[in-house]
């Protein structure tokens, strides 16, 4: 249901919001989409954003401060095309992206990069000369193309002010020169470059976390669907590409489709019993109203979002004021949204038959071999402690 409501959401929602989702998911490298809210959303949001790696929806309020600015930037532009029509008027960003992490400011630059090769003019206003480095090197690390064929040029308007040359004075670099120049001050989470040892000495070297069957597949790791092309892992990795949610999104090969598709469908299965873990969006649609939002998600991040936990801290009387009808109704809610499950969870027989059934369209169309199949699901049985280990 919350799929189609939001397929009902993006389906009807304007041109201008599309391209406005379009924008941001260029700018966050597809983990974050917009959308226009709940048909039955009384809190008067203009829109959400829906998270892609965690499935989960958050108001801008929920946002980071460098999301919102993300979010804020595409919408302006995106209503900016709108109104100027086929006439591309310059751009302008007065200290848009200060608040942005290393990661989004680089994201946001190459995508403005992309938006430049179209043909606008962008000018980005800033008093830190750092900001200069950081978009030289963030175009340095851009390997798709867009950028390459994008002039860089330098105004420092204080020496125009002072009308003295300086020995920086405006100049124009093509991303080809820029790639020549050290990225030293932007190594954080560098990706280790893969070069021919242990597929899993490698993955601990660059942080893989362990496959979580609980988490929700969107936000499982690319490792655990292509960890036997570490290098090709470590090239998605340097471009932003982290999670399945975000993999499946990009163009990708029928083979990969079916791998992702089969830890969607294990992750189904191990969670049967299990109950999804909780999020805000949750408490709200059970009812919980805006006052007593924030003490209750305080305890629901404090037994670790698992919502038998947090209903026995309710009736524990935890959250002070609140009525035994509301906290009824939220159970009520959870239970039927699969955030409490009564059903008796599945043993690794009756998780392998119900994957088998899942992947059985892939199986037909050649785009994974039975013996594939057998091979990775005991893979997946074994990381969630089901199963011996496969080589």
């Amino acid at each position: 249901l919350e799929r189609a409501e939001r397929a009902r959401r993006q389906e009807q929602q304007p041109e201008v919001l599309r391209r406005a989702s379009r924008l941001l998911e260029l700018f966050t490298r597809g983990w974050y989409e917009l959308l226009p809210p709940r048909a039955d959303d009384k809190t008067g949001a203009a829109f959400v954003v829906r998270d892609v790696v965690t499935d989960r929806i958050h108001a801008v309020d929920e946002l980071s401060t460098g999301t919102r600015a993300q979010l804020l930037l595409a919408v302006r532009l995106a209503f900016a095309e709108q109104l100027e029509g086929a006439l591309k008027l310059p751009l302008f960003l007065d200290e848009a992206l200060s608040s942005s992490d290393p990661e989004r400011f680089e994201a946001v630059v190459r995508a403005l990069s992309v938006v430049a090769g179209e043909g606008r003019q962008v000018f980005y206003l800033t008093c830190r000369p750092r900001d200069w480095d950081r978009i030289k090197d963030a175009l340095a690390k851009d390997d798709t193309g867009e950028s390459g064929r994008v002039p860089l040029r330098l105004i420092d308007l204080g020496a125009l002010r002072r009308e003295a040359a300086v020995e920086s004075s405006p100049r124009w670099t093509t991303v080809n020169d820029v790639a020549a120049l050290s990225t030293r001050d932007l190594k954080l989470n560098a990706v280790p470059a893969y070069t021919g040892q242990d597929a899993a000495a490698w993955a601990e070297e660059a942080g893989v976390p362990a496959f979580d069957p609980a988490a929700a597949p969107s936000a499982v790791h690319i490792f655990h669907v292509l960890e036997d092309d570490p290098a090709r892992v470590a090239t998605l990795l340097s471009r932003g590409v982290v999670a399945l949610g975000q993999l499946k999104r990009s163009p990708v090969e029928h083979e990969v489709l079916a791998r992702i598709a089969l830890v969607e469908a294990f992750c189904e299965a191990w969670q049967i019993g299990r109950g999804r873990p909780l999020d805000r969006e949750a408490l709200r649609r059970g009812g919980i109203s805006s006052r007593f939002e924030p003490e209750v998600w305080s305890l629901a991040r404090a037994v670790g979002l698992e919502a038998g936990g947090l209903l026995r801290g309710l009736r524990e009387k935890r959250v002070k004021g609140m009525q035994t009808r509301i906290v009824d109704g939220l159970s009520e809610a959870l239970e039927s949204e699969g955030y409490i499950d009564a059903r008796e969870t599945l043993g690794p027989e009756a998780i392998r038959e119900r994957v088998r059934e899942r992947m059985a369209r892939f199986l037909a169309s050649g785009s994974m071999s039975t013996a594939t199949l057998a091979r990775r699901l005991d893979r997946l049985l074994a990381a969630a402690g089901m199963g011996i280990g496969v080589g």
